[in-house]
This record gives C-alpha cells, structure tokens and sequence, in this order.
C-alpha cells in the first residue's frame, strides 16, 4: 500500500486516477445538474402551453374582429385592435425566444438541414416586415453580391436569424436613416457574409459584446431598452454557431452598425431542391367540397367558441367535441370530412385518442389534423408519430388552418 502511494504522488497530476469518491461526486453533480435541466425544459415547456392556450384565443378574435368577420370596425377601435393584436404577438415571440434560449443552453437546439436559395431567402426577410421601413420613414434597400445560389442550411433558423438583425436595426434606427440587407462571398475560405447595416446611434465599444448576452439591452434616445427583450442577438448568434458560423458586430457612436453573420459555405448534393423561403402562407385552393363536416375536439370553452365560431363563419358543419371519448364516439357515427384534434385534454389526451381513432378500421380514414400549444419540434414528432396527418400550433393562423382544411378534408367525399 506504501508503495503504491508513493507511487501515486510521483504520478504526474494530470496523469493520476480520480479517487472513486470523487468519481461518485462528479456523477452525483452531473445527474443533479441534468435533472435541473430536464425540470427548467419541463417547466417553460408547461408554461408555454399554458400561455399559448389564452392567446390563442386572444389573437384569434383579433383576427376575426380585424378582418371584419363580425361586421365594420371604426377607425379608432381598429387602431385599438390592431395595437392590441400587435402587443400580444409581442408576448408571443418572447414565449417563442424563452423556449428557443432553453433549447440552446441544453443542448436540444436542432437544425433541419436542406438546400435553400439565398436570394429568396433575403426577399422573405423583407417581405415579413411589409412596408414597415416606409412606415418608419427609413431608406432600405437589398444588395446582394454572391455568386453561390444555394447553400446548405435550416432555411427557418437562417430566417430567423435576418429577421432578429434587420428587426433589432428597424427598432433602433431614427427617421431618415438608412438600412440595408447585403450579401458578399468570400472565396478563401469559401462563406457568404450577410449583413444588417444602418446609420442609427451605434454601438459603444464596451457594449459590443454585452448586446449578445441574455436580457441585456442598450437604450438609446430613439428606442429605449425596455423596447425589447434582449434574447433576439442571443439567439440569432446561437443558431449562428449552430450552423458553423458566427455572428459578430461593428459599430460606431453616432456612425451606425453592421451586424455581419458569416455562414460557411456548404453546397447541397447533386438534384437536391431547395427548400421555399417565402413567408406568405399558401391559400387554400378556389372551390371546395359542399357541406364539409368538421369534428373539433377542445377542453378549453373559450378556444372551442372561437373554433366553432370561425368554421361556421366559413360555411362548414361543425360537431364539437369537449373531450377525447366524446370525440372517438362522435367520429365513428358522424364520420366527419376532417377532425381537428386538441393534444392536453382530461382523460386520455389528444395523441392518444389518435393512436385509437387510426386503429379502428371505422375511423382510420378519417384525417386528423393536431390544433394544440405545445409547439416544439418533438410535439410535431410525436404527434405525427401517434398518427396524425398534419399539425397547427396555437395560437391558430386562421389562414393555415384554411389551406389544411382544404388539403385534408378534401381526401373525403361529403
């Protein structure tokens, strides 16, 4: 035992074994850490749902309140409204960009990797704000100097991406400033630089770094700091590492920015199409099958209101459904054109109602479309994975959920 102590201490440091009970303690650490984690994901993922579910029903009545649904909207209450409606999806992208940090602090942050055409990438960008820089009284223009047309990335992540740059630079950019979207190439090594430019206040050299950090925001006369939320340059800079790139900064008191993400330049294989970039959502086709039946399966009163409400303004039948057995029942008698299915309801819940709606050989035709608020990419897995034909996420785009009508009831004779 001596000698093998001795031994021990004229083993070089670096080289010596880790006693087993700092083993069990470095285990016991990484367990304890793992399962904090595992509770904080639990935890957000819980609170979206829960937050998601109200909102839905708040912006979906704003979309139909605003549309005109429901009969002329004075000019006053509209700018109410649309303020209104404006404020919550704010609250809504804060839900999105909380889970989005969550996700990349554990590790969970994945890329859906595909061929995407840049230059429709860069036009997707400007056509999600509108005509907002006009609004704004600024000079916008596009400069796109590659020669590369399509590269290999997550063409929802690299949007994203552009629209945290583009935005942070319509927020805090005066009246009568300029901002501009540039790409350039660079052929050693091989990657595109896309740029976010303008000629507002600037950055002060001891902020340059402190902008990338969580929640931290600089205020300036134009926007204050309260005008966001600080998690935007965070996440674009982490889904630009993701994607072996970086996301840097240089700017100038007084002289204006230039956010520069620098994306390595992978080329797709040989036939592969790239992916669409627009952000318009496609239009159900003109016509449809008369007297479609809608079965919508929803436990919370107010969301299944304003579903009802909404499918019957469009001309279909609706049979509602409070919970997963009613609705099991109610497809096999009724045999709906379409079933938009809830996913947390009491009783067993939307997934797994499903599961037994797909195995009955009375109902396993019928097409089943998830409507709910969890909205992470593994809800979209497993709702597909339990059976389901499509998937929605609340709050509801009214507009998508007509193109899914129109792409699944159809399947079904009337």
């Amino acid at each position: 035992a001596q000698a093998d102590f001795r031994k021990l201490l004229s083993t070089p440091r670096g080289d010596r074994p880790v006693p087993l009970h700092r083993q069990a303690q470095d285990l016991q650490q990484k367990q304890r850490a793992e399962a904090a984690n595992r509770s904080k994901s639990a935890f957000l993922a819980t609170i979206s749902h829960e937050l998601r579910t109200p909102l839905n029903v708040i912006l979906g009545n704003l979309q139909l309140l605003l549309s005109g649904r429901h009969g002329p909207i004075p000019v006053p209450q509209a700018r109410a409204l649309e303020l209104t409606k404006e404020n919550s999806s704010h609250l809504l992208s804060l839900i999105n960009d909380l889970l989005d940090l969550n996700k990349a602090e554990s590790g969970k942050l994945s890329l859906d990797l595909q061929p995407v055409n840049v230059t429709e990438l860069c036009h997707a960008v400007v056509e999600f704000f509108g005509d907002k820089p006009a609004r704004e009284h600024l000079q916008f223009e596009m400069i796109l100097n590659h020669l590369t047309p399509v590269v290999v990335g997550d063409p929802l992540r690299l949007k994203q991406i552009l629209i945290n740059l583009l935005g942070n630079a319509l927020k805090f950019t005066p009246a009568g400033a300029h901002i501009a979207l540039r790409v350039d190439e660079t052929e050693f090594p091989r990657e595109l630089r896309l740029s976010v430019i303008d000629t507002g206040p600037g950055v002060k050299a001891d902020d340059q770094e402190r902008i990338f950090h969580e929640f931290e925001q600089i205020g300036h006369a134009h926007s204050p700091a309260s005008a966001g939320t600080g998690l935007g340059l965070p996440i674009a800079r982490r889904l630009a590492e993701a994607h072996g790139g970086r996301l840097t900064v240089e700017s100038q008191p007084d002289a204006g920015s230039r956010f520069i993400f620098v994306l390595p330049i992978r080329e797709p294989a040989a036939g592969a199409a790239p992916a669409p970039a627009t952000s318009a959502t496609p239009l159900p086709p003109a016509g449809r099958p008369a007297d479609l039946l809608i079965l919508a399966v929803e436990d919370y009163p107010a969301n299944l209101e304003l579903l009802v409400t909404y499918l019957e303004l469009e001309s279909y039948r609706v049979a509602p459904a409070t919970h997963a057995e009613e609705a099991i029942a109610q497809a096999i008698v009724l045999q709906p054109n379409l079933i938009l299915m809830d996913v947390k309801m009491p009783g067993i819940d939307g997934l797994e109602a499903t599961r037994r709606l797909k195995a009955d050989p009375r109902t396993r035709h019928i097409p089943v479309v998830m409507l709910t608020a969890f909205a992470a990419a593994t809800d979209v897995e497993d709702c597909l994975s339990a059976g389901a034909d499509g998937f929605l996420s609340k709050p509801v785009d009214f507009a998508k959920l007509d193109a899914a009508i129109a792409q699944f009831a159809a399947r079904r004779p009337a």
